[in-house]
């Protein structure tokens, strides 16, 4: 696709527009019913967390982790299973949670190293509709990067070769304007102009992905020395959604307008009003990564991290209540992770 909002073709369909009021009220309500009734899953959750932990420890150690292990299992569930739903009727996401729970809340009892990490993720950002965002609105890709969360366990193969299994969350939503272009009524009718006076043109660009990944490490050090060196890869189920909501530009299909201001015809372009998304789509990818570890006391070490994500999900066309736009190739999903992370030493 080119700069342009669009490219392809728009086919209208039947149906009532969401007015723009909506857009804000559903995730607020939305939010808080499913926050109330993920409460108690997150609670079975810790308990499962606090059964598995049943060698002998520490008294002094024992005790803060457990604190540290209950603080940070809420928060991971909060910015990665109520946040991202908020707002949103996401089966296909129920689904994938239920079976990272199931996969890895009774794989805590066998598991040698359980860690929670704190990450950035920076998204790669080619392809569209990541670049006409860009070419168009007042988007930049420092915006989408953002803080995210994960939980992943290590099953030691050997003394060298672990296998891990992970699962972590993506949101980020921005309202932005477009650039250079300005709303103005002309006869009861919106349109976009290239010139001032007018109101701006803004619409919101929200992006989602939950991955659910299995690795294999490689510790060329062993995993008794000061500082623990290691290596990996493997492959992920990725969930994503890509969603415009708001007010968007008919860029490709300028109308003469006449305008009594400056008594002559001018270039105008419509503008409609709609939720366009891709939503609950399932792909596979794979990933490399590396950092150390560094242990600080009997139990416990820290982690740092680096890991890439490559990930490019075909799609078509972005569907909406009265529209929908069609010309797209793939959505890239790809992009670096910095994280921090503390590990429990089973």
């Amino acid at each position: 696709m080119s700069t342009d909002w669009f490219t392809g073709s728009i086919a209208p369909r039947g149906g009532p527009l969401l007015p723009t009021e909506d857009f804000e009220r559903i995730p607020s309500e939305a939010g808080h019913n499913r926050q109330t009734a993920l409460t108690p899953a997150a609670n079975c959750l810790i308990n499962i967390v606090w059964h598995a932990q049943n060698r002998t420890v520490d008294l002094f150690w024992t005790h803060r982790i457990d604190l540290l292990l209950k603080k940070g299992i809420v928060i991971f569930w909060h910015g990665f299973c109520i946040k991202p739903f908020r707002g949103e009727n996401k089966m296909k996401k129920y689904v994938l949670v239920i079976t990272a729970l199931l996969l890895v809340a009774p794989s805590l009892v066998f598991s040698d190293v359980i860690s929670f990490k704190v990450g950035y993720f920076m998204p790669r950002a080619k392809g569209d509709p990541w670049q006409t965002e860009f070419a168009n609105m007042s988007f930049k890709k420092s915006h989408f990067q953002t803080t995210n969360f994960a939980f992943v366990y290590e099953y030691f193969l050997s003394n060298q070769f672990s296998l891990t299994f992970g699962v972590s969350g993506y949101t980020k939503n921005k309202s932005g304007i477009y650039e250079g272009y300005f709303r103005d009524d002309v006869d009861g009718v919106d349109y976009a102009f290239d010139y001032e006076p007018g109101s701006p043109i803004s619409h919101v660009y929200s992006v989602s992905i939950t991955p659910l990944q299995a690795s294999v490490k490689f510790t060329p050090l062993g995993r008794k020395g000061k500082i623990i060196p290691f290596v990996g890869g493997g492959l992920g189920a990725y969930l994503w959604t890509v969603r415009i909501s708001g007010s968007m530009i008919e860029l490709q299909s300028p109308i003469p307008v006449y305008d009594p201001s400056l008594e002559r015809d001018v270039i105008g372009y419509p503008i409609f009003a709609d939720d366009l998304r891709a939503e609950n789509k399932l792909r596979i990818g794979f990933h490399v990564l590396g950092g150390i570890m560094v242990p600080i006391a009997n139990r416990i070490s820290l982690e740092g991290e680096v890991k890439y994500n490559y990930l490019q999900a075909p799609f078509s066309q972005l569907e909406g209540f009265d529209y929908i736009v069609v010309g797209y190739d793939y959505f890239d999903l790809s992009g670096m992770t910095l994280s921090i992370g503390m590990n429990y030493w089973f």
